[in-house]
C-alpha cells in the first residue's frame, strides 16, 4: 500500500485527512529533526515534546509524572585512600593503653563520607613467668589534632593464649590480627586512626616484632 488512503491533498499541502495515514507507515526519515542527546516525551497536555540534553554524567529520572536529569548517585565509591605502612616495633608490658607505630592519617573530602579502617600487624606475645600471654588492641582516633579517643571502635580484639603447665614454661606466640570496621568522623579535617595495645598481666606483647610489617590503610567512601 501507498501509506495514504483516501483523499489525495498534494505534496506540500501541509494537510492529511485525519486517519489518512495507515497504521506503521511513518518511518524515521518523514519526522522532524531532533537535536542530538534529545529525548520525545508526553508533556502534560499528552503531546509529544522534546526533552532538553541533560549535563554530562548526568541520569534519566522519573517523579512518578514527568522525566528529568539529575545527578548520578556516588555512593559508596572510593573517593580516595592512604596506606602507612611500619616495620618499627613496640613492645608493651602495660596493662593500660599504649600507642603503636601501626597508624595513618586521611582528610575526608566530605563530612558525611565513611572511612574504611584497616589494621593488619604482626603480632608476638611471650612470657616465662607462669602468667596467660593475653592482651588486647583497639583503634584510637583523633580528629585535628584534638586528641585520642577510642569511643569509635565496638569491642576489642583479643590475641595470646593460656596453659596448665609449669609455671617457668616459657611461653611464646606470632600472629598476624586485622581490625576493620566502618568510622563515620563527620569532618573534613584530618583524621588519624592508630592502634593501641596492653596486657592483662605482667608479660610482654610486642607490635612489628622481627620487622613484622604493619599496615594502616584508609578508605574514603562517597556517601551522596
Amino acid at each position: 500500500m501507498s501509506g495514504i488512503v483516501g483523499q489525495n491533498l498534494g505534496r506540500g499541502s501541509g494537510l492529511i485527512k485525519a486517519g489518512a495515514i495507515d497504521d506503521n507507515s511513518v518511518t524515521l526519515a518523514k519526522m522532524a529533526g531532533l537535536a542530538r542527546g534529545k529525548l520525545i516525551y508526553g508533556d502534560t497536555n499528552g503531546d509529544p515534546a522534546a526533552l532538553d540534553v541533560g549535563g554530562a554524567d548526568e541520569v534519566l529520572t522519573h517523579d512518578g509524572t514527568d522525566f528529568d536529569w539529575a545527578a548520578a548517585g556516588g555512593g559508596g565509591k572510593i573517593v580516595q585512600y592512604t596506606n602507612n605502612t611500619s616495620l618499627s616495633a613496640v613492645a608493651i608490658t602495660s596493662t593500660s593503653d599504649v600507642a603503636t607505630n601501626c597508624s595513618g592519617a586521611i582528610t575526608p573530602t566530605s563530612s558525611s563520607n565513611k572511612i574504611i579502617v584497616t589494621a593488619s600487624f604482626g603480632l608476638h606475645s611471650y612470657d616465662n613467668s607462669g602468667n596467660c600471654c593475653r592482651g588486647r588492641m583497639r583503634i584510637f582516633r583523633d580528629i585535628g589534632g584534638g586528641g585520642f579517643s577510642d569511643s569509635i571502635q565496638a569491642g576489642e580484639i583479643n590475641f595470646g593464649h593460656c596453659k596448665t603447665e609449669t609455671d617457668t614454661q616459657e611461653r611464646a606466640e606470632y600472629g598476624w590480627p586485622t581490625i576493620c570496621f566502618v568510622d563515620s568522623p563527620a569532618t573534613t579535617s584530618a583524621v588519624t586512626y592508630t592502634v593501641y595495645g596492653s596486657v592483662s598481666s605482667a608479660y610482654s606483647l610486642t607490635f612489628g616484632a622481627s620487622s613484622q610489617l604493619q599496615t594502616m590503610l584508609l578508605m574514603e567512601t562517597d556517601e551522596s
